[in-house]
């Protein structure tokens, strides 16, 4: 009777671990499949590639974003969109220099 105790305990942890795992999982995908619903052309995003682009068009019935990426304009699926910047993250990629003395001789 232990051993079926046991074996009903370890059942019962691991399918406790597959539903709250699983639950988080497909709590990520809808607020994936929310931001990219909710992208529209001027966004700034990344692909999955890492790509850095301005949504220049963006073609519902095929499922792809036309991106502009410094004059180039490329295809992708909307799937490929990693995420999209925000506003507030793009104005604090500021870049900081430190000015360096130079002695004329």
């Amino acid at each position: 009777m232990d051993q079926m105790t046991l074996l009903i305990a370890y059942v019962v942890v691991a399918g406790g671990a597959f539903w709250f795992f699983g639950r988080k999982q497909r709590q990520r995908a809808k607020e994936i499949q929310a931001q990219r619903d909710a992208m529209k052309i001027g966004d700034k995003v990344v692909t999955i590639g890492g790509l850095h682009g301005e949504i220049y068009n963006i073609d519902t019935v095929n499922h792809t974003v036309d991106l502009d990426c410094e004059g180039v304009i490329l295809t992708f699926e909307r799937a490929a969109i990693h995420h999209v910047v925000t506003e507030s993250a793009a104005t604090n990629n500021e870049v900081y220099t430190d000015e360096v003395a130079t002695e004329e001789e």
